[in-house]
Protein backbone atom coordinates (compact mmCIF):
# COMPACT_ATOMS: atom_id res chain seq x y z
CA UNK A 1 0.00 0.00 0.00
CA UNK A 2 2.82 2.36 0.90
CA UNK A 3 4.65 1.58 -2.35
CA UNK A 4 1.45 2.08 -4.35
CA UNK A 5 0.83 5.50 -2.80
CA UNK A 6 4.43 6.56 -3.36
CA UNK A 7 4.31 5.37 -6.97
CA UNK A 8 1.03 7.22 -7.63
CA UNK A 9 2.40 10.38 -6.10
CA UNK A 10 5.47 10.25 -8.33
CA UNK A 11 3.27 9.72 -11.38
CA UNK A 12 1.08 12.67 -10.38
CA UNK A 13 4.11 14.88 -9.81
CA UNK A 14 5.57 13.78 -13.13
CA UNK A 15 2.34 14.63 -14.95
CA UNK A 16 2.24 18.01 -13.21
CA UNK A 17 5.85 18.73 -14.21
CA UNK A 18 5.13 17.67 -17.80
CA UNK A 19 2.05 19.89 -17.91
CA UNK A 20 4.01 22.83 -16.48
CA UNK A 21 6.75 22.30 -19.04
CA UNK A 22 4.12 22.26 -21.79
CA UNK A 23 2.60 25.51 -20.50
CA UNK A 24 6.04 27.12 -20.31
CA UNK A 25 6.82 25.94 -23.84
CA UNK A 26 3.54 27.38 -25.11
CA UNK A 27 4.28 30.69 -23.37
CA UNK A 28 7.73 30.73 -24.96
CA UNK A 29 6.26 30.07 -28.41
CA UNK A 30 3.72 32.86 -27.96
CA UNK A 31 6.43 35.26 -26.82
CA UNK A 32 8.23 34.59 -30.12
CA UNK A 33 5.19 35.73 -32.10
CA UNK A 34 4.13 39.36 -31.77
CA UNK A 35 1.40 41.30 -33.55
CA UNK A 36 2.34 44.98 -33.80
CA UNK A 37 -0.57 46.87 -35.38
CA UNK A 38 -0.85 45.15 -38.79
CA UNK A 39 2.61 43.53 -38.76
CA UNK A 40 3.24 39.99 -37.49
CA UNK A 41 6.75 39.49 -36.10
CA UNK A 42 7.94 35.86 -35.79
CA UNK A 43 11.20 35.17 -33.96
CA UNK A 44 11.07 31.34 -34.12
CA UNK A 45 12.90 29.33 -36.81
CA UNK A 46 9.83 27.31 -37.80
CA UNK A 47 6.15 28.16 -37.93
CA UNK A 48 2.91 26.21 -38.27
CA UNK A 49 -0.79 26.97 -37.98
CA UNK A 50 -1.13 25.88 -34.34
CA UNK A 51 1.60 28.29 -33.24
CA UNK A 52 -0.46 31.11 -34.76
CA UNK A 53 -3.80 30.03 -33.25
CA UNK A 54 -3.86 33.04 -30.90
CA UNK A 55 -3.29 35.52 -33.75
CA UNK A 56 -6.15 37.18 -35.66
CA UNK A 57 -5.22 36.69 -39.33
CA UNK A 58 -7.62 39.48 -40.35
CA UNK A 59 -5.28 42.05 -38.79
CA UNK A 60 -2.13 40.96 -40.62
CA UNK A 61 -0.91 42.95 -43.63
CA UNK A 62 2.81 42.21 -43.22
CA UNK A 63 5.00 39.41 -41.85
CA UNK A 64 8.57 39.88 -40.62
CA UNK A 65 10.24 36.55 -39.82
CA UNK A 66 14.06 36.88 -39.76
CA UNK A 67 14.75 33.33 -38.53
CA UNK A 68 12.07 31.12 -40.10
CA UNK A 69 13.53 28.37 -42.29
CA UNK A 70 10.43 26.24 -42.85
CA UNK A 71 6.73 27.00 -43.21
CA UNK A 72 4.59 23.93 -42.51
CA UNK A 73 1.52 22.85 -44.53
CA UNK A 74 -1.35 25.38 -44.66
CA UNK A 75 0.27 27.72 -42.11
CA UNK A 76 -0.88 30.96 -43.74
CA UNK A 77 -3.83 29.59 -45.72
CA UNK A 78 -6.60 32.21 -46.05
CA UNK A 79 -4.50 35.13 -44.77
CA UNK A 80 -6.48 37.25 -47.20
CA UNK A 81 -5.17 40.63 -45.94
CA UNK A 82 -1.48 39.71 -46.21
CA UNK A 83 0.52 41.98 -48.59
CA UNK A 84 4.21 41.43 -47.94
CA UNK A 85 6.31 38.76 -46.25
CA UNK A 86 9.99 39.02 -45.24
CA UNK A 87 11.70 35.62 -44.81
CA UNK A 88 15.48 36.09 -45.33
CA UNK A 89 16.34 32.53 -44.14
CA UNK A 90 13.34 30.63 -45.53
CA UNK A 91 14.19 27.41 -47.38
CA UNK A 92 10.96 25.40 -47.56
CA UNK A 93 7.37 26.39 -48.35
CA UNK A 94 5.32 23.27 -47.62
CA UNK A 95 2.06 22.17 -49.23
CA UNK A 96 -0.55 24.92 -49.34
CA UNK A 97 1.46 27.14 -46.96
CA UNK A 98 0.29 30.41 -48.58
CA UNK A 99 -2.78 29.05 -50.33
CA UNK A 100 -5.62 31.58 -50.80
CA UNK A 101 -3.50 34.58 -49.76
CA UNK A 102 -5.37 36.58 -52.40
CA UNK A 103 -3.65 39.94 -51.80
CA UNK A 104 -0.01 39.02 -51.20
CA UNK A 105 2.19 41.05 -53.54
CA UNK A 106 5.77 40.22 -52.55
CA UNK A 107 7.65 37.48 -50.68
CA UNK A 108 11.31 38.16 -49.94
CA UNK A 109 13.03 34.78 -49.55
CA UNK A 110 16.51 34.76 -51.21
CA UNK A 111 17.44 31.32 -49.80
CA UNK A 112 14.23 29.54 -50.85
CA UNK A 113 14.86 26.01 -52.17
CA UNK A 114 11.48 24.26 -52.29
CA UNK A 115 7.88 25.22 -53.03
CA UNK A 116 5.67 22.18 -52.49
CA UNK A 117 2.38 21.38 -54.23
CA UNK A 118 -0.13 24.27 -54.13
CA UNK A 119 2.30 26.22 -51.92
CA UNK A 120 1.30 29.57 -53.48
CA UNK A 121 -1.95 28.58 -55.17
CA UNK A 122 -4.65 31.26 -55.51
CA UNK A 123 -2.21 34.06 -54.65
CA UNK A 124 -3.86 36.21 -57.32
CA UNK A 125 -1.79 39.36 -56.70
CA UNK A 126 1.65 37.75 -56.23
CA UNK A 127 4.09 39.39 -58.63
CA UNK A 128 7.44 39.34 -56.85
CA UNK A 129 9.10 36.32 -55.24
CA UNK A 130 12.82 35.48 -55.14
CA UNK A 131 13.39 32.12 -56.82
CA UNK A 132 17.14 32.31 -57.55
CA UNK A 133 18.01 29.30 -55.35
CA UNK A 134 14.86 27.23 -55.86
CA UNK A 135 15.49 23.57 -56.73
CA UNK A 136 11.93 22.23 -56.73
CA UNK A 137 8.56 23.65 -57.77
CA UNK A 138 5.69 21.34 -56.82
CA UNK A 139 2.54 20.53 -58.76
CA UNK A 140 0.41 23.62 -59.44
CA UNK A 141 2.36 25.56 -56.83
CA UNK A 142 1.49 28.80 -58.69
CA UNK A 143 -2.09 27.85 -59.57
CA UNK A 144 -3.98 31.08 -60.44
CA UNK A 145 -1.05 33.28 -59.44
CA UNK A 146 -2.16 35.47 -62.33
CA UNK A 147 0.14 38.41 -61.59
CA UNK A 148 3.37 36.41 -61.53
CA UNK A 149 4.63 37.46 -64.95
CA UNK A 150 8.40 37.35 -64.38
CA UNK A 151 10.31 34.24 -63.31
CA UNK A 152 14.03 33.66 -62.87
CA UNK A 153 15.84 30.69 -61.31
CA UNK A 154 19.53 29.80 -61.14
CA UNK A 155 19.74 26.21 -59.83
CA UNK A 156 19.06 22.71 -61.11
CA UNK A 157 15.27 22.66 -61.06
CA UNK A 158 12.68 19.91 -60.69
CA UNK A 159 9.23 20.87 -61.96
CA UNK A 160 5.95 19.35 -60.79
CA UNK A 161 2.91 18.97 -63.02
CA UNK A 162 1.01 21.88 -64.54
CA UNK A 163 3.37 24.72 -63.68
CA UNK A 164 3.06 26.67 -66.93
CA UNK A 165 0.44 24.87 -69.01
CA UNK A 166 -2.74 26.66 -68.05
CA UNK A 167 -4.06 29.98 -69.31
CA UNK A 168 -4.54 31.49 -65.85
CA UNK A 169 -0.77 32.06 -65.73
CA UNK A 170 0.32 35.26 -67.52
CA UNK A 171 4.04 34.75 -68.13
CA UNK A 172 5.94 37.62 -69.75
CA UNK A 173 9.52 36.53 -68.98
CA UNK A 174 10.94 33.05 -68.37
CA UNK A 175 14.61 32.86 -67.34
CA UNK A 176 15.70 29.42 -66.11
CA UNK A 177 19.47 29.09 -66.09
CA UNK A 178 19.84 25.34 -65.47
CA UNK A 179 16.42 23.90 -66.27
CA UNK A 180 17.03 20.75 -68.34
CA UNK A 181 13.51 20.12 -69.66
CA UNK A 182 9.99 21.55 -69.67
CA UNK A 183 7.18 19.01 -69.72
CA UNK A 184 4.55 21.75 -69.50
CA UNK A 185 3.00 23.07 -72.68
CA UNK A 186 4.32 26.61 -73.07
CA UNK A 187 2.12 27.19 -76.12
CA UNK A 188 -0.73 28.40 -73.92
CA UNK A 189 1.47 31.29 -72.71
CA UNK A 190 0.45 33.62 -75.54
CA UNK A 191 1.82 36.72 -73.76
CA UNK A 192 5.32 35.29 -73.23
CA UNK A 193 7.90 37.67 -74.75
CA UNK A 194 11.33 37.04 -73.18
CA UNK A 195 12.80 33.53 -72.90
CA UNK A 196 16.16 32.37 -71.61
CA UNK A 197 16.48 28.57 -71.47
CA UNK A 198 20.12 27.60 -72.15
CA UNK A 199 19.53 23.86 -71.61
CA UNK A 200 15.85 23.14 -72.29
CA UNK A 201 14.07 22.62 -75.60
CA UNK A 202 10.72 24.40 -75.91
CA UNK A 203 7.82 24.91 -78.31
CA UNK A 204 5.77 28.03 -78.98
CA UNK A 205 3.34 29.23 -81.64
CA UNK A 206 4.43 32.88 -81.64
CA UNK A 207 7.65 34.87 -81.92
CA UNK A 208 9.71 35.59 -78.77
CA UNK A 209 12.90 37.37 -77.77
CA UNK A 210 15.64 35.03 -76.56
CA UNK A 211 19.05 35.48 -74.94
CA UNK A 212 22.29 34.81 -76.82
CA UNK A 213 22.89 31.59 -74.86
CA UNK A 214 19.31 30.26 -75.00
CA UNK A 215 18.10 27.30 -77.04
CA UNK A 216 15.83 28.35 -79.88
CA UNK A 217 12.08 27.64 -80.13
CA UNK A 218 11.23 24.83 -82.53
CA UNK A 219 8.97 27.08 -84.63
CA UNK A 220 12.03 29.15 -85.60
CA UNK A 221 10.34 32.44 -84.70
CA UNK A 222 12.63 34.46 -82.46
CA UNK A 223 14.79 37.56 -82.06
CA UNK A 224 18.13 37.37 -80.24
CA UNK A 225 18.60 40.01 -77.52
CA UNK A 226 22.25 40.88 -76.88
CA UNK A 227 21.61 42.13 -73.36
CA UNK A 228 18.88 40.10 -71.70
CA UNK A 229 16.88 42.37 -69.34
CA UNK A 230 16.51 41.88 -65.60
CA UNK A 231 13.25 41.36 -63.75
CA UNK A 232 13.66 44.75 -62.03
CA UNK A 233 13.44 46.54 -65.40
CA UNK A 234 9.83 45.38 -65.76
CA UNK A 235 8.50 45.99 -62.23
CA UNK A 236 6.84 49.29 -63.17
CA UNK A 237 3.62 50.18 -61.34
CA UNK A 238 3.34 53.89 -62.20
CA UNK A 239 4.18 56.25 -65.09
CA UNK A 240 7.75 57.53 -65.32
CA UNK A 241 8.23 60.84 -63.56
CA UNK A 242 9.95 62.53 -66.52
CA UNK A 243 11.53 61.87 -69.91
CA UNK A 244 14.91 61.74 -68.19
CA UNK A 245 13.81 58.92 -65.88
CA UNK A 246 15.94 55.94 -66.95
CA UNK A 247 14.20 53.33 -64.82
CA UNK A 248 12.19 50.59 -66.51
CA UNK A 249 13.53 51.43 -69.98
CA UNK A 250 13.00 47.87 -71.26
CA UNK A 251 9.36 48.06 -70.18
CA UNK A 252 8.54 51.22 -72.14
CA UNK A 253 7.98 49.25 -75.34
CA UNK A 254 5.00 47.63 -73.61
CA UNK A 255 3.48 50.77 -72.08
CA UNK A 256 0.64 51.76 -74.41
CA UNK A 257 0.48 55.55 -74.83
CA UNK A 258 -2.47 57.02 -76.73
CA UNK A 259 -2.83 60.77 -77.25
CA UNK A 260 -6.28 60.94 -78.91
CA UNK A 261 -9.61 61.77 -77.33
CA UNK A 262 -11.26 58.89 -79.20
CA UNK A 263 -9.08 55.76 -78.98
CA UNK A 264 -11.53 53.29 -80.58
CA UNK A 265 -9.88 53.08 -84.01
CA UNK A 266 -6.39 52.62 -82.62
CA UNK A 267 -7.58 49.92 -80.25
CA UNK A 268 -9.19 48.04 -83.16
CA UNK A 269 -5.90 48.27 -85.04
CA UNK A 270 -3.92 46.99 -82.05
CA UNK A 271 -6.15 43.90 -81.85
CA UNK A 272 -5.00 42.77 -85.31
CA UNK A 273 -2.56 39.82 -85.08
CA UNK A 274 0.27 41.68 -86.81
CA UNK A 275 0.06 44.58 -84.31
CA UNK A 276 -0.82 42.64 -81.18
CA UNK A 277 1.57 42.65 -78.22
CA UNK A 278 1.28 42.65 -74.43
CA UNK A 279 0.22 45.84 -72.64
CA UNK A 280 2.00 46.26 -69.29
CA UNK A 281 1.11 49.89 -68.67
CA UNK A 282 -1.54 52.24 -70.01
CA UNK A 283 -1.36 56.02 -70.51
CA UNK A 284 -4.37 57.76 -72.07
CA UNK A 285 -3.61 61.48 -72.09
CA UNK A 286 -6.87 62.81 -73.64
CA UNK A 287 -9.37 59.95 -73.74
CA UNK A 288 -12.65 60.69 -71.96
CA UNK A 289 -14.40 57.36 -72.48
CA UNK A 290 -13.26 53.74 -72.27
CA UNK A 291 -15.85 51.87 -74.29
CA UNK A 292 -17.45 48.49 -73.66
CA UNK A 293 -14.92 45.64 -73.31
CA UNK A 294 -12.13 47.91 -74.59
CA UNK A 295 -9.40 46.58 -72.25
CA UNK A 296 -11.10 43.35 -71.20
CA UNK A 297 -8.70 40.54 -70.20
CA UNK A 298 -5.56 42.67 -70.59
CA UNK A 299 -4.15 40.63 -67.74
CA UNK A 300 -0.61 42.05 -67.90
CA UNK A 301 -1.48 45.73 -67.35
CA UNK A 302 0.17 46.87 -64.10
CA UNK A 303 -1.00 50.49 -64.03
CA UNK A 304 -3.22 52.96 -65.87
CA UNK A 305 -2.89 56.75 -65.95
CA UNK A 306 -5.88 58.51 -67.55
CA UNK A 307 -5.99 62.19 -66.48
CA UNK A 308 -9.02 63.18 -68.63
CA UNK A 309 -11.04 59.97 -68.37
CA UNK A 310 -14.65 60.45 -67.24
CA UNK A 311 -16.58 57.29 -68.17
CA UNK A 312 -15.78 53.58 -68.16
CA UNK A 313 -18.45 51.55 -69.93
CA UNK A 314 -19.45 47.92 -69.32
CA UNK A 315 -16.55 45.53 -68.74
CA UNK A 316 -14.06 48.26 -69.63
CA UNK A 317 -11.27 46.71 -67.53
CA UNK A 318 -12.84 43.32 -66.82
CA UNK A 319 -10.25 40.67 -65.78
CA UNK A 320 -7.28 43.06 -65.74
CA UNK A 321 -6.00 40.80 -63.00
CA UNK A 322 -2.49 42.29 -62.58
CA UNK A 323 -3.44 45.99 -62.48
CA UNK A 324 -2.45 47.50 -59.12
CA UNK A 325 -2.87 51.23 -59.68
CA UNK A 326 -5.54 53.17 -61.62
CA UNK A 327 -5.23 56.97 -61.67
CA UNK A 328 -8.06 59.00 -63.23
CA UNK A 329 -8.95 62.03 -61.13
CA UNK A 330 -11.83 63.15 -63.38
CA UNK A 331 -13.55 59.76 -63.44
CA UNK A 332 -17.29 60.21 -62.77
CA UNK A 333 -19.27 57.24 -64.16
CA UNK A 334 -18.60 53.50 -63.91
CA UNK A 335 -20.89 51.15 -65.82
CA UNK A 336 -21.56 47.46 -65.04
CA UNK A 337 -18.46 45.41 -64.16
CA UNK A 338 -16.05 48.23 -65.03
CA UNK A 339 -13.31 46.77 -62.78
CA UNK A 340 -14.80 43.31 -62.28
CA UNK A 341 -12.15 40.72 -61.24
CA UNK A 342 -9.26 43.19 -61.07
CA UNK A 343 -7.91 41.03 -58.27
CA UNK A 344 -4.64 42.98 -57.74
CA UNK A 345 -6.19 46.47 -57.71
CA UNK A 346 -5.18 48.42 -54.59
CA UNK A 347 -5.16 52.10 -55.58
CA UNK A 348 -8.04 53.54 -57.62
CA UNK A 349 -9.13 57.19 -57.80
CA UNK A 350 -12.92 57.36 -57.48
CA UNK A 351 -13.34 60.51 -55.38
CA UNK A 352 -15.35 62.29 -58.09
CA UNK A 353 -17.46 59.31 -59.14
CA UNK A 354 -21.19 60.09 -58.95
CA UNK A 355 -22.56 56.87 -60.46
CA UNK A 356 -21.49 53.23 -60.08
CA UNK A 357 -23.48 50.48 -61.73
CA UNK A 358 -23.70 46.91 -60.44
CA UNK A 359 -20.64 44.69 -59.94
CA UNK A 360 -18.22 47.57 -60.62
CA UNK A 361 -15.61 46.22 -58.21
CA UNK A 362 -16.81 42.63 -57.98
CA UNK A 363 -13.97 40.33 -56.81
CA UNK A 364 -11.43 43.14 -56.41
CA UNK A 365 -9.86 41.11 -53.61
CA UNK A 366 -6.89 43.41 -52.89
CA UNK A 367 -8.84 46.63 -52.26
CA UNK A 368 -8.43 47.87 -48.68
CA UNK A 369 -9.96 51.33 -48.98
CA UNK A 370 -12.14 53.22 -51.46
CA UNK A 371 -13.03 56.91 -51.21
CA UNK A 372 -16.22 58.22 -52.84
CA UNK A 373 -16.63 61.91 -52.03
CA UNK A 374 -19.74 62.33 -54.21
CA UNK A 375 -21.39 58.91 -54.53
CA UNK A 376 -24.83 58.47 -52.94
CA UNK A 377 -25.71 54.86 -53.80
CA UNK A 378 -23.67 51.67 -53.38
CA UNK A 379 -25.35 49.55 -56.02
CA UNK A 380 -26.19 45.87 -56.33
CA UNK A 381 -23.12 43.61 -55.95
CA UNK A 382 -20.89 46.65 -56.42
CA UNK A 383 -18.29 45.55 -53.84
CA UNK A 384 -19.18 41.88 -53.56
CA UNK A 385 -16.25 39.58 -52.73
CA UNK A 386 -13.91 42.48 -51.99
CA UNK A 387 -12.66 40.26 -49.19
CA UNK A 388 -9.84 42.54 -47.95
CA UNK A 389 -11.88 45.74 -47.93
CA UNK A 390 -11.55 47.48 -44.55
CA UNK A 391 -13.20 50.83 -45.12
CA UNK A 392 -15.46 52.68 -47.54
CA UNK A 393 -15.38 56.46 -47.21
CA UNK A 394 -18.63 57.78 -48.62
CA UNK A 395 -19.81 60.93 -46.78
CA UNK A 396 -22.96 61.46 -48.89
CA UNK A 397 -24.18 57.87 -48.84
CA UNK A 398 -27.97 57.45 -48.93
CA UNK A 399 -28.58 53.86 -50.05
CA UNK A 400 -26.93 50.43 -50.07
CA UNK A 401 -28.59 48.05 -52.50
CA UNK A 402 -29.03 44.27 -52.28
CA UNK A 403 -25.82 42.21 -52.00
CA UNK A 404 -23.72 45.35 -52.50
CA UNK A 405 -21.30 44.20 -49.78
CA UNK A 406 -21.94 40.47 -49.94
CA UNK A 407 -19.03 38.29 -48.73
CA UNK A 408 -16.96 41.31 -47.76
CA UNK A 409 -14.90 41.67 -44.61
CA UNK A 410 -17.37 41.42 -41.66
CA UNK A 411 -15.38 44.16 -39.88
CA UNK A 412 -15.80 46.59 -42.77
CA UNK A 413 -16.22 50.23 -41.73
CA UNK A 414 -18.38 52.63 -43.71
CA UNK A 415 -17.44 56.22 -42.94
CA UNK A 416 -20.40 58.43 -43.73
CA UNK A 417 -22.45 61.34 -42.46
CA UNK A 418 -25.57 59.20 -42.88
CA UNK A 419 -26.22 55.79 -41.35
CA UNK A 420 -27.80 53.29 -43.73
CA UNK A 421 -29.07 49.95 -42.45
CA UNK A 422 -26.75 47.14 -43.53
CA UNK A 423 -25.88 43.99 -41.61
CA UNK A 424 -22.42 43.53 -43.14
CA UNK A 425 -20.78 46.73 -41.98
CA UNK A 426 -20.17 49.20 -39.17
CA UNK A 427 -20.97 52.88 -39.57
CA UNK A 428 -18.89 55.71 -38.18
CA UNK A 429 -18.38 59.40 -38.81
CA UNK A 430 -14.74 59.26 -37.70
CA UNK A 431 -11.73 58.28 -39.77
CA UNK A 432 -10.40 54.74 -39.23
CA UNK A 433 -6.64 54.48 -39.75
CA UNK A 434 -4.41 51.55 -40.64
CA UNK A 435 -0.73 51.11 -41.29
CA UNK A 436 0.48 52.07 -44.74
CA UNK A 437 -0.99 49.76 -47.39
CA UNK A 438 1.64 48.51 -49.82
CA UNK A 439 1.00 49.21 -53.52
CA UNK A 440 4.48 48.79 -55.01
CA UNK A 441 6.90 50.16 -52.41
CA UNK A 442 6.77 51.50 -48.86
CA UNK A 443 6.69 55.30 -48.76
CA UNK A 444 5.75 56.24 -45.19
CA UNK A 445 8.30 53.81 -43.75
CA UNK A 446 11.03 55.01 -46.10
CA UNK A 447 10.30 58.64 -45.20
CA UNK A 448 10.41 57.78 -41.50
CA UNK A 449 13.74 55.95 -41.97
CA UNK A 450 15.19 58.95 -43.81
CA UNK A 451 14.00 61.28 -41.03
CA UNK A 452 15.68 59.10 -38.37
CA UNK A 453 18.91 58.99 -40.40
CA UNK A 454 18.93 62.80 -40.69
CA UNK A 455 18.44 63.11 -36.93
CA UNK A 456 21.31 60.69 -36.33
CA UNK A 457 23.58 62.70 -38.63
CA UNK A 458 22.58 65.90 -36.85
CA UNK A 459 23.38 64.35 -33.46
CA UNK A 460 26.79 63.18 -34.70
CA UNK A 461 27.47 66.63 -36.07
CA UNK A 462 26.47 68.25 -32.76
CA UNK A 463 28.72 65.87 -30.81
CA UNK A 464 31.58 66.56 -33.22
CA UNK A 465 31.26 70.29 -32.63
CA UNK A 466 30.65 70.03 -28.88
CA UNK A 467 33.92 71.71 -27.94
CA UNK A 468 33.23 74.59 -30.31
CA UNK A 469 29.74 75.04 -28.84
CA UNK A 470 31.14 75.05 -25.29
CA UNK A 471 33.65 77.74 -26.28
CA UNK A 472 30.90 79.85 -27.87
CA UNK A 473 28.80 79.48 -24.72
CA UNK A 474 31.70 80.64 -22.51
CA UNK A 475 32.33 83.64 -24.76
CA UNK A 476 28.66 84.64 -24.60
Amino acid sequence: ESYYSYSSLNQYEQEEITENELIQEQKKEKSQILLIQNTLYIEADSVNRSKLSHVDSKKIFYIIAPNVKEIIDNTFTDYIFLRYAFFPKLKDIKRGAFQFCHSIYKIYCPLLETVDDYGLAYCFALSDITLENVQKLGTQCFLYARSLQLMKTGQQLTLGKKIFDYEGFNLFMLNHDKLASIDSNLKVQKQLVYVRLPKAQFELDHEVKISVDSTKPENGKYQIVEKFPSIEEFQQFAPLRSKNDKRFQANQEYVLKLFDEDISEKMLLLRQPEHRKPIRGLILTKAKIVTKNQFESQAQILFAYCPELQIIEENGFLFCSSMRRFIANKLSILKDSAFNSCSSLIEVTVRNVIECKKSCFYRCRSLVEVVFDKLEVITERMLELCTALCKVICPNLKEIQRDALSQCNPNLFIISNNQVVNVNSQFTTKEVKYQEVLVDKFRERNEFTQMVQKQQQLCKSMIGHRNTLCLVKEMS
